[in-house]
Protein backbone atom coordinates (compact mmCIF):
# COMPACT_ATOMS: atom_id res chain seq x y z
CA UNK A 1 0.00 0.00 0.00
CA UNK A 2 1.11 3.37 -0.62
CA UNK A 3 2.60 5.64 2.63
CA UNK A 4 2.54 9.58 2.61
CA UNK A 5 4.02 11.95 4.25
CA UNK A 6 3.28 15.65 5.12
CA UNK A 7 4.84 19.38 5.10
CA UNK A 8 4.40 20.04 7.96
CA UNK A 9 4.63 16.93 9.36
CA UNK A 10 1.71 15.61 11.49
CA UNK A 11 1.83 16.25 14.80
CA UNK A 12 2.66 19.04 14.59
CA UNK A 13 1.07 22.49 16.27
CA UNK A 14 -0.10 24.98 13.97
CA UNK A 15 -1.99 28.33 13.04
CA UNK A 16 -4.48 28.39 10.63
CA UNK A 17 -2.46 26.39 7.02
CA UNK A 18 -2.46 28.09 3.74
CA UNK A 19 -1.42 24.78 2.28
CA UNK A 20 0.12 21.58 2.99
CA UNK A 21 2.19 19.76 1.08
CA UNK A 22 1.74 15.60 0.80
CA UNK A 23 4.39 13.01 -0.54
CA UNK A 24 3.45 9.87 -1.43
CA UNK A 25 5.78 6.65 -1.59
CA UNK A 26 4.69 6.10 -5.02
CA UNK A 27 2.56 7.25 -8.24
CA UNK A 28 -1.16 8.12 -6.95
CA UNK A 29 -4.37 7.62 -8.99
CA UNK A 30 -6.52 10.66 -10.08
CA UNK A 31 -8.81 10.78 -7.37
CA UNK A 32 -5.69 12.25 -5.51
CA UNK A 33 -6.45 15.81 -7.22
CA UNK A 34 -10.35 15.77 -6.37
CA UNK A 35 -10.84 18.29 -3.51
CA UNK A 36 -13.94 16.36 -2.08
CA UNK A 37 -11.60 13.33 -1.00
CA UNK A 38 -10.18 15.28 1.33
CA UNK A 39 -12.31 15.76 4.50
CA UNK A 40 -11.23 17.85 7.98
CA UNK A 41 -12.46 17.44 11.40
CA UNK A 42 -12.25 18.19 14.45
CA UNK A 43 -12.50 20.31 17.41
CA UNK A 44 -9.94 23.05 15.93
CA UNK A 45 -11.87 22.84 11.95
CA UNK A 46 -13.44 25.84 12.19
CA UNK A 47 -14.73 26.79 8.31
CA UNK A 48 -11.23 25.60 7.22
CA UNK A 49 -11.91 23.00 3.57
CA UNK A 50 -9.60 22.05 1.10
CA UNK A 51 -10.53 24.23 -2.01
CA UNK A 52 -8.59 22.82 -4.48
CA UNK A 53 -5.07 20.08 -5.16
CA UNK A 54 -2.11 20.87 -7.06
CA UNK A 55 -0.34 18.17 -8.92
CA UNK A 56 3.81 19.36 -8.17
CA UNK A 57 4.95 15.64 -9.49
CA UNK A 58 3.51 12.15 -10.08
CA UNK A 59 4.13 11.10 -6.14
CA UNK A 60 3.71 15.56 -5.02
CA UNK A 61 0.40 17.35 -4.38
CA UNK A 62 -0.28 20.15 -2.59
CA UNK A 63 -3.43 21.18 -0.99
CA UNK A 64 -4.89 24.56 -0.93
CA UNK A 65 -7.16 25.58 2.17
CA UNK A 66 -10.01 27.82 2.05
CA UNK A 67 -11.78 29.48 5.22
CA UNK A 68 -10.09 29.70 8.85
CA UNK A 69 -9.37 27.18 11.11
CA UNK A 70 -9.59 27.91 14.81
CA UNK A 71 -7.84 26.78 17.80
CA UNK A 72 -8.19 22.88 18.94
CA UNK A 73 -7.07 19.56 17.12
CA UNK A 74 -7.29 18.84 12.92
CA UNK A 75 -7.73 16.02 11.88
CA UNK A 76 -7.35 15.69 7.68
CA UNK A 77 -8.98 12.00 6.41
CA UNK A 78 -8.08 11.30 2.83
CA UNK A 79 -10.47 9.40 0.84
CA UNK A 80 -10.81 6.84 -2.06
CA UNK A 81 -6.84 7.47 -2.66
CA UNK A 82 -4.99 4.25 -4.33
CA UNK A 83 -1.69 3.70 -6.13
CA UNK A 84 -1.88 3.53 -9.62
CA UNK A 85 -1.98 -0.37 -9.13
CA UNK A 86 -4.62 0.12 -7.21
CA UNK A 87 -3.51 -0.55 -3.75
CA UNK A 88 -5.30 1.56 -1.99
CA UNK A 89 -4.01 4.11 0.87
CA UNK A 90 -4.76 2.79 4.25
CA UNK A 91 -2.82 4.95 6.87
CA UNK A 92 -5.34 8.01 5.41
CA UNK A 93 -5.23 10.39 8.51
CA UNK A 94 -2.75 12.92 9.16
CA UNK A 95 -3.87 15.02 13.21
CA UNK A 96 -2.60 18.43 13.78
CA UNK A 97 -3.37 20.59 17.29
CA UNK A 98 -4.47 23.95 15.58
CA UNK A 99 -2.92 26.95 17.58
CA UNK A 100 -4.91 30.31 15.96
CA UNK A 101 -4.48 32.40 19.11
CA UNK A 102 -1.64 35.09 19.44
CA UNK A 103 0.14 36.10 22.39
CA UNK A 104 -0.28 39.12 24.22
CA UNK A 105 1.84 40.81 27.06
CA UNK A 106 1.03 43.06 29.84
CA UNK A 107 3.70 45.78 31.29
CA UNK A 108 5.08 47.16 34.31
CA UNK A 109 4.89 50.10 33.97
CA UNK A 110 1.57 49.59 32.21
CA UNK A 111 1.12 50.84 28.89
CA UNK A 112 -0.14 54.61 28.04
CA UNK A 113 1.21 55.52 31.72
CA UNK A 114 2.72 58.69 32.68
CA UNK A 115 6.42 58.47 34.16
CA UNK A 116 8.80 61.01 35.78
CA UNK A 117 11.24 58.60 35.86
CA UNK A 118 12.01 55.62 33.68
CA UNK A 119 14.20 52.76 34.90
CA UNK A 120 13.50 48.99 34.05
CA UNK A 121 10.31 47.70 32.41
CA UNK A 122 8.78 44.25 32.99
CA UNK A 123 7.11 42.30 30.17
CA UNK A 124 4.88 39.22 31.15
CA UNK A 125 4.17 36.97 27.98
CA UNK A 126 0.65 35.64 28.10
CA UNK A 127 2.12 31.93 26.82
CA UNK A 128 5.65 30.74 26.04
CA UNK A 129 7.49 32.72 22.83
CA UNK A 130 10.84 33.13 20.80
CA UNK A 131 12.18 36.21 20.84
CA UNK A 132 11.56 37.31 23.66
CA UNK A 133 14.72 37.20 25.45
CA UNK A 134 16.39 39.01 21.99
CA UNK A 135 17.34 42.69 22.80
CA UNK A 136 17.23 43.31 19.14
CA UNK A 137 13.60 42.73 19.02
CA UNK A 138 13.03 46.21 21.04
CA UNK A 139 13.16 48.99 19.18
CA UNK A 140 12.70 53.10 20.64
CA UNK A 141 10.78 55.58 19.21
CA UNK A 142 9.51 58.90 20.42
CA UNK A 143 10.85 62.28 21.51
CA UNK A 144 11.12 61.00 25.03
CA UNK A 145 13.74 58.45 23.98
CA UNK A 146 16.60 61.20 24.08
CA UNK A 147 20.03 58.54 24.12
CA UNK A 148 18.15 56.05 25.63
CA UNK A 149 18.53 52.58 24.06
CA UNK A 150 17.72 48.75 24.77
CA UNK A 151 21.14 47.43 26.93
CA UNK A 152 19.86 43.91 27.62
CA UNK A 153 16.34 41.41 28.39
CA UNK A 154 16.95 39.29 31.25
CA UNK A 155 14.61 36.39 31.83
CA UNK A 156 12.80 36.44 35.18
CA UNK A 157 11.50 32.95 35.13
CA UNK A 158 8.59 31.92 33.32
CA UNK A 159 7.18 34.36 30.29
CA UNK A 160 8.58 37.04 31.85
CA UNK A 161 11.04 39.14 30.80
CA UNK A 162 13.04 42.62 31.73
CA UNK A 163 14.44 45.28 29.70
CA UNK A 164 17.16 47.30 30.49
CA UNK A 165 18.57 50.83 29.39
CA UNK A 166 21.14 52.39 29.05
CA UNK A 167 21.47 56.52 27.92
CA UNK A 168 19.05 59.27 29.05
CA UNK A 169 15.81 59.75 28.70
CA UNK A 170 14.18 63.61 27.01
CA UNK A 171 10.55 64.93 27.81
CA UNK A 172 7.88 63.37 25.74
CA UNK A 173 6.41 60.62 23.96
CA UNK A 174 8.20 57.06 24.45
CA UNK A 175 6.87 53.78 22.01
CA UNK A 176 8.57 50.16 22.58
CA UNK A 177 8.02 48.68 19.78
CA UNK A 178 8.70 44.46 19.86
CA UNK A 179 9.01 42.73 16.57
CA UNK A 180 9.53 38.90 16.09
CA UNK A 181 8.20 37.36 19.11
CA UNK A 182 5.99 34.49 17.93
CA UNK A 183 4.30 31.02 19.91
CA UNK A 184 5.28 27.79 19.47
CA UNK A 185 2.59 27.49 16.67
CA UNK A 186 4.05 30.83 14.84
CA UNK A 187 1.36 33.22 16.05
CA UNK A 188 3.06 36.87 15.89
CA UNK A 189 2.73 39.24 18.96
CA UNK A 190 -0.87 40.91 19.20
CA UNK A 191 -0.73 43.94 20.63
CA UNK A 192 3.01 44.57 19.91
CA UNK A 193 3.58 48.07 21.08
CA UNK A 194 4.22 50.24 24.56
CA UNK A 195 3.47 53.56 25.00
CA UNK A 196 4.97 55.80 27.91
CA UNK A 197 5.01 59.56 28.36
CA UNK A 198 8.15 61.02 29.65
CA UNK A 199 7.32 63.99 32.21
CA UNK A 200 9.67 65.32 34.45
CA UNK A 201 8.90 68.93 34.02
CA UNK A 202 6.26 70.23 37.29
CA UNK A 203 3.32 71.98 36.19
CA UNK A 204 3.05 75.50 36.63
CA UNK A 205 0.43 78.21 37.04
CA UNK A 206 -0.85 81.95 36.43
CA UNK A 207 -3.52 83.48 38.28
CA UNK A 208 -5.86 86.16 37.73
CA UNK A 209 -5.85 88.32 39.61
CA UNK A 210 -2.15 87.91 39.16
CA UNK A 211 -0.49 86.78 42.21
CA UNK A 212 1.62 89.74 44.23
CA UNK A 213 -1.10 92.06 43.24
CA UNK A 214 -3.06 93.98 46.39
CA UNK A 215 -7.37 93.68 46.67
CA UNK A 216 -9.79 95.39 48.52
CA UNK A 217 -12.32 92.46 47.56
CA UNK A 218 -11.39 88.75 47.08
CA UNK A 219 -14.47 86.92 45.35
CA UNK A 220 -13.14 84.67 43.11
CA UNK A 221 -9.17 83.75 41.40
CA UNK A 222 -8.89 82.34 37.84
CA UNK A 223 -6.06 79.27 37.94
CA UNK A 224 -4.58 78.27 34.57
CA UNK A 225 -1.76 75.53 34.50
CA UNK A 226 0.94 75.08 32.13
CA UNK A 227 -0.36 71.56 31.42
CA UNK A 228 -3.54 69.24 32.26
CA UNK A 229 -3.46 68.30 36.11
CA UNK A 230 -5.40 65.92 38.39
CA UNK A 231 -6.96 67.10 42.23
CA UNK A 232 -7.35 70.97 40.24
CA UNK A 233 -11.17 70.19 41.46
CA UNK A 234 -11.22 69.18 44.64
CA UNK A 235 -11.95 71.96 46.98
CA UNK A 236 -10.31 70.14 50.15
CA UNK A 237 -7.11 71.32 47.82
CA UNK A 238 -7.04 74.62 48.44
CA UNK A 239 -6.00 76.63 51.95
CA UNK A 240 -6.68 79.79 52.67
CA UNK A 241 -4.04 81.50 55.29
CA UNK A 242 -2.57 84.53 56.65
CA UNK A 243 -3.03 87.89 58.54
CA UNK A 244 -5.62 88.94 55.07
CA UNK A 245 -7.63 85.75 55.36
CA UNK A 246 -10.43 87.21 57.73
CA UNK A 247 -13.91 84.47 57.21
CA UNK A 248 -12.98 83.87 54.08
Amino acid sequence: APRVTATPGAGRTITSPGFLDLVFSTTMNAATTNPANYVISGSGSGTLSVSSVVALATNRYRLIFSGTAGSGNITLTMNNLADFRGNALTANTLTYACDSTAPTQTSNPANLAYLQTFGNVDVAYSEVVTGAAMAANYTLYGSGKGTLAVAGVASLGGNNYRLTFSGTKAEGPLQILIANVRDSAGNFLSGNALNYTLDTIAPTLTSTPAEGTTLQVLQQLDLVFTEQVTGALTLANYALSGAGQGSL
